[in-house]
């Protein structure tokens, strides 16, 4: 009986977590200026949320051939989180880009490029960009959810192992004349 009611509320979970929806990806795409150079920004994924990867593409008019640039990613609080030179995207090698970036905070960010080329030196902004609170549940519930099965089969292990064995020396010492 209760393997049975082990079985059905196993497969009772399994159907339900293969009918949730998955998130779906909404692209995302604007055109700002930097300086002399109109460029187009394109985000995979809209609204960003807090702690969820999202990749960013920027592709300046023209290409980016003869340009260099710079990326900085500034935190809702004004502070720099992240600034390094713009690299070409890892998957589109015509454009510049960051793949699979995921800024830690919700609130307003603001992406700062600066661009340099045959046309002068400029500097525009993306943003500000608002991000949502972080999906799903808190971090410490996930470790929780993550860690406390396997703890708690481990243990089962231990007790049903340590029973066994006791229960193993018991009967050979009834079996002594």
């Amino acid at each position: 009986m209760r393997r049975l009611l082990l079985v059905s509320l196993l497969l009772t979970i399994a159907m339900a977590t293969s009918l949730a929806k998955a998130h779906e990806a909404v692209p995302y795409q604007e055109h700002i200026m930097v300086g002399p150079y109109p460029v187009e920004v394109w985000v995979s994924d809209w609204p960003i949320a807090a702690e969820r990867s999202v990749d960013f593409t920027f592709n300046p008019a023209g290409g980016i051939q003869d340009k260099t640039g710079t990326i900085s990613f500034i935190q809702p609080d004004g502070d720099l989180y992240f600034e390094a030179p713009l690299p070409r995207h890892p998957r589109n090698r015509a454009v510049w880009g960051i793949d699979l970036i995921a800024l830690p905070a919700s609130g307003p960010w603001t992406i700062q490029l600066t661009i340099d080329g045959p046309d002068g030196a400029g500097s525009g902004a993306f943003g500000p960009m608002n991000l949502t609170e972080q999906p799903g549940p808190p971090p410490v519930v996930s470790w929780i959810a993550g860690v406390l099965p396997p703890l708690l089969f481990l243990g089962w292990l231990l007790v049903s192992s340590l029973r066994r064995f006791h229960a193993a020396s018991r009967r050979l010492a009834w079996s002594w004349p």
